[in-house]
């Protein structure tokens, strides 16, 4: 898999890995059709209402990325940073009871810094991001087991609906992620920083809190589809 296509995954993983919540009471069987649920089995459609809105959710993430940017560059990791992938939005399959969502995920513009850097400093890079997560509520979690440590560390950080990563790299660590990055002129060594998230597109909103109104305050079945 190439890198860029990796960083997507990781991209689409993280919003999936982040969507887990309760909801409080017990609904009558049969009291409402889940099939018609506006947003997911495992993604709170209250949660989706309390964040912000897809453009909002557009400016967030411009914001965030550049609040880490410049955290990266504050400690002395600087350079001119690249924007490596436009932004991606990819409506979700289903509801999780075999109808449709007005879910997307939303992934920003992927950054890039292109930098050599010892791996003493790659957990320094890390933290930089951190305290920028901190500032917007989001909370680590652990992916470590979802990359490749010889030549790359990743810090993942989330909200209720949304995520920031860091992807620190060097491919000289491994050879045959060197050749792939020399013959597809992809970066060798460096910095990634990714945001994205569960939201609902404008067009959609008022549509998506008029079918979420029947569902308020129950507590939703577990998934009977993909």
């Amino acid at each position: 898999m190439r890198r860029r296509e990796r960083i997507g995954a990781l991209a689409v993983l993280a919003c999936g890995a982040m969507l887990v919540s309760c909801a409080p009471a017990v609904d009558p069987p049969g009291a409402v059709d889940w099939k018609t649920y506006p947003a997911h089995a495992h993604v709170p459609a209250e949660d989706v209402l309390a964040a912000p809105s897809g453009s909002d959710h557009v400016s967030r993430g411009f914001d965030v990325l550049e609040d880490a940017r410049n955290a990266v560059t504050a400690g002395s990791f600087g350079g001119d940073w690249v924007q490596a992938t436009p932004e991606q939005w990819h409506p979700f399959d289903g509801n999780g009871y075999g109808g449709d969502s007005l879910l997307s995920y939303y992934v920003a513009p992927t950054w890039q810094l292109e930098i050599e850097l010892p791996r003493t400093r790659w957990d320094d890079i890390v933290e930089a991001v951190a305290r920028v997560a901190e500032t917007q509520a989001m909370t680590p979690r652990d992916r470590s087991e979802e990359v490749p440590s010889e030549w790359m560390t990743l810090g993942s950080f989330h909200g209720s609906v949304d995520y920031l990563e860091v992807v620190v790299q060097d491919a000289r660590l491994n050879e045959e992620e060197l050749a792939l990055a020399r013959s597809q002129d992809l970066m060798v060594a460096g910095i990634t920083l990714t945001y994205g998230g569960t939201t609902v597109r404008d067009a959609d909103r008022e549509e998506f809190a008029r079918a979420a109104a029947a569902f308020e305050g129950l507590e939703r079945p577990p998934a009977t589809s993909e």
